[in-house]
């Protein structure tokens, strides 16, 4: 999933060492603010301090953004998390994996009136009279 804003906070930078691996690990927090009528504001967290420095988020840059949604439960709640993956700054091109990607086929369109049958042709269909028809919705 990906999101295009401007970067309007920048978190304080969390570290500490795996308890399980015993290795170090950093995450810093970020939020996006999306360019539309009606702007949402996106949480994010970078994780890796490797890649904190190669992304290099700046306050009022305008990126998009390369998400993960995922959820964590914790004692019997659930916490939503948003990790970033990849940052794409304006004029930047597409990582390559994501610009490889096979696109869907395109689907043709049958007027709302015609219906596929048998033999590959159409038939038309009229609506019943009246403008009314069984259906619950």
């Amino acid at each position: 999933m990906e999101a295009t804003g401007k970067i309007i906070a920048i978190l304080t930078a969390e570290s500490g060492v795996s308890k399980r691996t015993g290795n170090p690990w950093k995450k810093q927090g970020f939020v996006l603010e999306t360019i539309e009528n009606y702007p949402k504001k996106i949480a994010f967290e970078v994780f890796g301090e490797d890649r904190i420095k190669q992304f290099n988020l700046q306050l009022e840059e305008v990126v998009t953004i390369h998400i993960d949604i995922d959820s964590s439960e914790w004692n019997g709640k659930w916490y939503p998390k948003v990790n970033c993956f990849n940052v794409t700054r304006a004029g930047q091109q597409q990582p390559q994996a994501v610009a490889a990607a096979p696109q869907p086929a395109a689907q043709v369109q049958q007027p709302a009136n015609q219906t596929q049958v048998q033999g590959g042709g159409t038939s038309n269909i009229e609506p019943p009279p009246g403008g009314s028809d069984d259906l619950p919705f």
